[in-house]
């Protein structure tokens, strides 16, 4: 048993969605656009701090701001390979990222990091619990694909 948020799931594994989440852009307390909204357009247009081409977050973002008709964004501002360094680089002020609401809300209530609207762009996602097809979960894999079902963010 697995969680994954990449919009696809490879054949040969099953998923259930158990919660879905949205995206958010947040950027230092400090930046521009923190105090002034941009357009979609300005931010698509950005590069921005990211995670590893193929991540979920980077993929799911990359997907709407295809299907909001602007092509690809440009070649990220920073690429690293974990949500808590992108956090870092973010409220250093080395630039904006788009991440879960989930694993950005602390940061987003504490105030060390600001959201910025998007409205132009659909950034739900499906957080999905997976596993080999043909193979339904038992034991304790069954209970725990039951907890996160459950769990409303």
């Amino acid at each position: 048993l697995g969680f994954i948020e990449n919009p696809s799931v490879q054949a040969e594994l099953t998923y259930r969605t158990v919660a879905t989440d949205e995206l958010v852009l947040v950027v230092a307390p400090g930046h521009p656009w923190a105090h002034t909204a941009p357009s979609t357009e300005e931010v698509v247009e950005t590069a921005l701090v990211t995670r590893e081409a193929g991540s979920g977050t980077r993929s799911v973002y990359e997907s709407a701001v295809a299907a909001a008709g602007f092509g690809l964004p440009p070649t990220p501002l920073l690429e690293v390979s974990s949500t808590t360094a992108i956090k870092s680089a973010v409220a250093a002020g080395i630039g904006g990222a788009v991440l879960s609401s989930l694993a950005v809300a602390t940061e987003l209530a504490a105030g060390s990091l600001i959201g910025v609207p998007l409205p132009d762009l659909s950034l739900h996602r499906d957080l999905r619990a997976i596993w080999r097809s043909g193979r339904e979960p038992s034991g304790p894999a069954a209970e725990l694909l039951t907890v996160a079902g459950s769990i409303q963010p």
